[in-house]
């Protein structure tokens, strides 16, 4: 089953779009966030703990600890990956943990998005694996691969071999695929977190793994309260966002498995996020439509000050600089 919804039309990037360093100036952010020396580095300061493996059922497995929640489906005929981590060291880990619960072959690597941390352990997969994606998602690899800067803050290196790793197989807004024996809708909606995610759906498990759509009680985020980390220089919507969740909302899931923080959230914690995430929404457009400046409005919504390490401004700021290029 498909998420519910009307897919947004083509892909990528708003035509006439201003660019997005000055879209966050005139908001007045900054790009050059505090902890962004260790995200450079490789992400050693972000690195929370070794690898656990989660079971949830049916063959489906979260995968806990490094720098992102991962995880994979085990099924008749092979293993189907979501996301690759971000370092191989981590990488190497998990298919070791893989291999620890099942000698089948590994199919294939879902990538919810272009995030480094979930695509920079690609070249620790064996070569020729299917990698799995959103048109966007290539089409921002392929700019990382070329060298291109999507953050003024320092980045990771981009792995020699990512080159042979870029997506093969492409999801517009909703494709269906049957991998190693296991059933996975992939759904592109609209853009949320960035404008290439994707929700992949395993209905036998009753699975949604959403990567980075979900983002809550992750320690490196601090100060986020309910609320999701919208990455505007990858073309992120805070109402995207709310389209694509309220579709993964309708969806007959057990448990959605977000890309940091709780690994597991439930129907019923998705809706009371979804319903904060919205709230919130409307407080910063109503004060935006009175004319307050990003500072009053944080005054007067408590926005809390930023801790690091931190990489994204908070959701007010974010819905702030979205309202200034409407």
């Amino acid at each position: 089953m498909a998420l519910s919804g009307q897919p947004a039309e083509a892909s990528r990037r708003w035509p006439l779009r201003r660019p997005m360093r000055v879209l966050v100036a005139a908001a007045g952010l900054t790009l050059a966030f505090p902890g962004a020396q260790a995200y450079g580095e490789g992400g050693a300061g972000l690195h929370r703990s070794m690898l656990k493996v989660v079971p949830l059922g049916d063959g489906a497995h979260v995968v806990t600890g490094g720098i992102t929640n991962t995880g994979f489906v085990v099924g008749k005929d092979g293993v189907v990956v979501i996301d690759a981590q971000m370092l191989d060291a981590d990488a190497v880990a998990m298919q070791r943990e893989i291999r620890a619960r099942t000698d089948l072959p590994l199919r294939a690597i879902i990538l919810t998005h272009s995030d480094p941390d979930h695509i920079n352990g690609l070249p620790a997969w064996p070569r020729g694996i299917m990698v799995i994606a959103q048109e966007n998602t290539l089409s921002e690899m392929t700019d990382t691969v070329a060298g291109k800067q999507f953050y003024a803050r320092p980045q990771p290196p981009v792995p020699a071999d990512l080159k042979s790793y870029l997506p093969t197989e492409l999801v517009r807004h909703s494709r269906t695929l049957t991998v190693g024996g296991i059933s996975v809708v992939l759904t592109h909606l609209a853009a949320g977190h960035t404008d290439g995610d994707l929700v992949a759906w395993f209905p036998a498990q009753r699975v949604a793994f959403v990567g980075d759509l979900l983002t809550g009680g992750d320690p490196n985020l601090p100060d986020r309260g309910p609320y999701p980390v919208i990455n505007l220089e990858k073309f992120g919507s805070s109402a995207g966002w709310l389209k694509v969740m309220k579709a993964a909302l309708a969806l007959n899931a057990r448990v959605y498995v977000g890309g940091h923080g709780s690994a597991q959230v439930d129907r019923d914690q998705l809706k009371a996020m979804i319903l904060a995430t919205e709230r919130r929404r409307d407080e910063v457009e109503k004060l935006f439509k009175a004319g307050k400046q990003l500072s009053e409005i944080r005054a007067i919504l408590k926005d809390p000050p930023p801790s690091p390490p931190l990489f994204f401004p908070t959701f007010v700021e974010i819905v702030y600089a979205e309202l200034l290029r409407a």
